[in-house]
């Protein structure tokens, strides 16, 4: 019996023995049934611990019930939870004539079939037994007894299949005997074990049958993913109920540092997770088996791997249908993530700038509503303009400007414009720069303000001061055409226009510049003068004649010395080109320069700078240089006597000077310009034609310097001479001359001559006369063939 009290529709012999009326064959009979039922109970017990289809395992007990049992009907029902509160039939075996098609069974409190014995045991949870059906009680009788008077029976019994005490019962057995008092107390005791192990049996099976199903679900999961989730470049699990791993990819035994091996049924997922996010990843675990819904689907969080390193990881984890087993994926956001701070931290640095910047910046869409407005445009409309059109705020307009450039900026191109506005009486120069989205599509402009009220008023004053100083150029160019000198050169001839022209417009740049003509026609006055008229006016200008340095002191002469650095150098020396720091360099016979000196010149003047010799420190002096020559640099080219790359970095602006016999119309300026020079406090004698006429007919190889040198032996010894002949001197005067002086005066000839068929190179000149170049040197320096020209 069951510890509930059985219900009865009546007592039943008063506690009398139910044997005691029967024989001694009877009661033999009866204890051999009550065998049988023991033994069967024994087999049911165990099949129904090892059985798998369920009805088939009920019938088969029903079916052997009523074998042994000697009971007409025997069958199992199950309660439903819907609405009328049916009863199932399950299984079912006996003689019952469509009993159970013929009546109506419920478990509910009250309505059609909630008095039958079935329904009575499930809904009281107690055994229900009734004897002697065929016996009428009241005026009414209920339809299932009806129905059971109506096949034969006898008696009933119906017991509870209970899976958990105190719950509703899940369903009841009931049995049907042709024997009006059947059922004795053993034999319901016996009978209620069965029912007991029988619901037992039951839950056992559905417990199995459940796990099957979800292992089956499992594998079919696992077969489903397994392929897919070892390719998903992710790191991907699958989790049991308990947190174990049951499954992981490659990429996850990469992220971890553990291989399948260790992980698969030995790891917790949750093992992986720092110890900070652990608490809130287990409530997920739990939330998502038991709360739908609740725990996100995404999420962030940070895990850590076998070396301790800690990464940050985008999850992703679903439920596998059908099962407590859900999917997770693990994406390693760790560098993304170290972008995505950098990029907040670009932001708040953008943000910070455009707010500080003085002039007001605003983003707008296509229709110009603004969308951003930084921190000095909402101080001068004294609000945030957000939401509101440009053209209203900055103009008070009711539609979009016809002269607004954002049709250009929207096809993708920056533009600047000019604007000024009348109600503050202020210029700006606006920048309408596109913001392009992802696909490349321009939605939005930047417009960023800079206020140029300031530089727009020193704009209109330079505008004038230029117009002025324009003007003043321009009387200054017709006073050149006009003028005798310029820069100490002398002449008033077309080509001394042209060179004067030249020379402005070399002064004007910062280029290298140089400057061909014969020896004596002014090429160092013209570099000078170009210096003048330079902005290094206040710098040095160093002229350096090549033709008289030593080739082996070249490059202290140009970069200077340390004390010590050579035999002789008892102190340091300053170089030419650390002399004209910030001013002009000038080479004359810049030809003279040799092949050696050229390479460590040429780095030095393109900005590499150079080390005094002895020294240690690099300079890198601010000079310009202006070179000078009388030969012709492309022959020097052809001989390989100059480089070729030197040549083009001195080789930018040329002045060609003319000879003084290809400007003889300038010859009474120069006349008159010397007179004046070298006349100062003695009396002057006249200039006839006849001198004119002297000074015209002369060829003048040595140019200017010739005369200036004639002129001066004129004033000073009363008479012309050219290349040592004294004009007009009788021959018979010129035969009393002492022996020297002739000599003299022929040598001087003979240098002159050479001279001018070398173009004044002193080298050539030297070696046509066969003499060492200091020697020549020597004897100009004594003939006064040195003196600077005009």
């Amino acid at each position: 019996m069951t510890e509930h009290a059985m219900l009865e529709e009546r007592p039943m012999g008063g506690g009398k023995n139910i044997f005691s009326d029967k024989t001694a064959k009877g009661w033999r009979h009866e204890l051999g049934r009550l065998n049988e039922l023991v033994t069967l109970l024994r087999r049911c017990n165990h099949a129904l611990f090892h059985a798998s289809d369920e009805h088939y395992l009920l019938r088969e007990v029903c079916m052997a019930l009523v074998a042994i049992g000697g009971y007409r009907l025997c069958w199992v029902g199950y309660g439903e939870d819907n609405p009328g509160r049916t009863i199932r039939v399950v299984a079912s075996w006996g003689d019952g004539d469509g009993y159970l098609e013929s009546v109506k069974v419920s478990w509910g409190d009250t309505g059609p079939g909630t008095e039958s014995p079935t329904a009575t045991a499930i809904r009281t949870g107690r055994p229900y037994r009734r004897q002697h059906l065929n016996r009428r009680e009241g005026a009414f009788t209920a339809p299932w007894q009806a129905a059971a008077q109506a096949r034969g029976f006898g008696s009933v019994l119906s017991l509870p299949l209970e899976v958990v005490e105190g719950q509703r019962p899940m369903g009841g057995f009931t049995f049907y005997a042709e024997d009006p008092e059947g059922f004795s107390d053993a034999e319901v005791a016996l009978l209620s074990d069965l029912a007991t192990d029988v619901a037992s049996g039951i839950a056992h099976l559905h417990e199995r049958l459940e796990r099957s199903r979800i292992e089956e679900a499992l594998r079919v999961a696992e077969a489903r993913y397994s392929g897919v989730l070892e390719n998903t470049g992710t790191g991907t699990i699958l989790i049991e109920n308990d947190e174990f791993i049951r499954f992981c990819n490659a990429t996850f035994e990469k992220m971890t540092g553990y291989t399948r091996e260790e992980i698969l049924g030995r790891k917790k997922w949750s093992d992986f997770v720092v110890p900070e996010d652990a608490k809130r990843m287990e409530n997920y675990h739990v939330w998502r088996r038991t709360e739908p819904g609740r725990a996100p689907s995404v999420y962030e969080c940070q895990m850590i791997d076998r070396e301790g390193r800690v990464k940050d990881i985008l999850m992703k984890v679903g439920m596998v249908e059908g099962t407590l087993m859900s999917v997770a994926s693990f994406m390693d956001i760790t560098e993304a993530k170290r972008a995505r701070n950098l990029l907040h931290e670009r932001e708040a640095q953008l943000t910070a700038i455009v707010n500080h910047l003085p002039g007001p910046v605003f983003v707008r869409d296509v229709k110009g509503r603004i969308l951003f407005a930084n921190r000095r445009m909402v101080e001068q409309t004294g609000y945030n303009p957000e939401g509101e059109y440009c053209y209203n705020i900055f103009y008070q307009r009711r539609a979009p400007c016809a002269d607004c450039p954002v049709s250009r900026v929207f096809a993708g191109e920056t533009v600047r414009k000019e604007v000024f506005f009348p109600k503050e009486g202020r210029w700006y120069e606006v920048v309408y720069a596109p913001i392009a989205a992802f696909d490349g599509t321009v939605g939005r402009i930047q417009a960023v303000f800079m206020d140029i009220t300031e530089r727009k008023s020193a704009e209109s004053a330079l505008m004038v001061r230029e117009e002025n100083l324009r003007e003043e150029n321009r009387r200054l160019r017709s006073a050149i055409r006009d003028r005798v000198s310029f820069g100490g050169l002398v002449g008033k001839s077309q080509v001394m226009q042209d060179v004067y022209e030249r020379i402005l417009k070399a002064a004007g740049g910062n280029s290298s510049v140089i400057i061909y003509g014969e020896s004596g026609t002014g090429k160092e006055l013209t570099a000078r003068a170009i210096h003048d008229m330079s902005d290094r006016v206040r710098g040095p200008f160093v002229p350096v004649n090549c033709g008289a340095i030593n080739e082996n002191l070249a490059e202290s002469a140009f970069f200077g010395h340390k004390k010590g650095a050579f035999t002789g150098a008892d102190r340091d020396r300053q170089g030419y080109m650390a002399a004209a720091d910030g001013g002009t360099l000038f080479l004359d016979e810049i030809g003279e320069i040799p092949l050696s000196m050229q390479i460590k010149l040429l780095r030095a003047l393109d900005g590499a700078g150079f080390t005094p010799v002895g020294g240690t420190e690099v300079l890198r002096p601010d000079i310009r240089v202006i070179a000078a020559t009388n030969r012709n640099l492309y022959d020097l080219l052809r001989e390989n006597r100059m480089r070729e790359d030197f040549f083009y970095r001195i080789h930018i602006v040329p002045i060609r000077l003319p000879a003084l016999r290809d400007r003889k119309e300038d010859l009474p300026l120069l006349i008159d310009h010397f007179f004046k020079k070298y006349g100062v406090g003695r009396v002057l004698p006249p200039v006839t034609g006849k001198l004119l006429e002297a000074f015209s007919s002369h060829a003048w190889p040595g140019n200017v310097r010739e005369l200036q040198n004639a002129i001066q032996r004129y004033l000073s010894l009363d008479r012309l001479d050219f290349l040592g002949e004294r004009e007009g001197a009788p021959e018979e005067e010129r035969g009393d001359m002492a022996l020297v002086s002739r000599v003299e005066d022929y040598e001087k000839k003979l240098i002159v001559e050479a001279l001018h068929r070398h173009h004044w190179h002193r080298e050539n000149a030297a070696d046509s006369l066969g003499i060492h170049r200091k020697t020549l040197f020597t004897k100009m320096k004594k003939y006064g063939l040195l003196t600077d020209g005009a």
